[in-house]
């Protein structure tokens, strides 16, 4: 069964250092990132069925950037029925050899006025069992590097099928098992 995980990576945009908001934010690194709760893996299994799942998600493009995972259902900050506080949106992106990105950031005037109070990102991915990025479902910005009170959550927009079928591989010819590395909808690209 594949599961939806929040987690802290110590990857530095530099988003600090410049006048600017970035736009290109990179997320997880290619091969074995190190977590606060346990190794996940970007790969070429994750190239296989990336794309297929963000499409079926509806999160191939315009991914939220969001403040301490409040897009994500079942997480400490999510408020049914209420406004989320969205700091950005951008497109995943997988370079072959480099990692995951977020290309094309828009920031909203939240995300402007407030994204350099935050010097951290957590993404929230679904992952295997083996910890095999799957699918990811939004990028938080967060005020630490110890993520605490992250546990495995659910989502919507990744159906309970939809875990069950990316963990075992039965995604039928709509899925991800007809994806290709170069289909439509992701763009999967050598490393720069």
């Amino acid at each position: 069964m594949a599961k939806l995980v929040a987690f802290n990576v110590p990857i530095d945009n530099k988003a600090l250092d410049k006048k600017g908001l970035p736009t290109r934010i990179k997320v997880l690194s290619w091969g074995k990132n190190e977590t606060n709760d346990g190794d996940v893996y970007l790969n070429d299994d994750t190239i296989r069925v990336f794309d297929a799942y963000q499409v079926k998600a509806g999160r191939d493009k315009s991914l939220a950037i969001d403040f301490d995972h409040c897009t994500v259902k079942g997480s400490k900050e999510y408020v049914a029925g209420q406004p989320k506080s969205i700091a950005g949106y951008g497109d995943p992106v997988i370079v072959k050899g480099d990692g995951l990105y977020l290309y094309n950031v828009e920031w909203t005037p939240m995300g402007e006025k407030y994204a350099r109070n935050y010097k951290d990102l957590s993404p929230a991915a679904v992952i295997d069992k083996q910890g095999v990025v799957l699918g990811l479902d939004s990028v938080a910005l967060t005020p630490h590097g110890a993520v605490r009170d992250l546990n495995f959550f659910s989502s919507e927009g990744f159906t309970e099928t939809m875990l069950k079928e990316m963990s075992t591989g039965t995604m039928n010819d709509k899925g991800a098992s007809s994806a290709k590395s170069t289909s439509t909808g992701f763009v999967v690209k050598s490393a720069l």
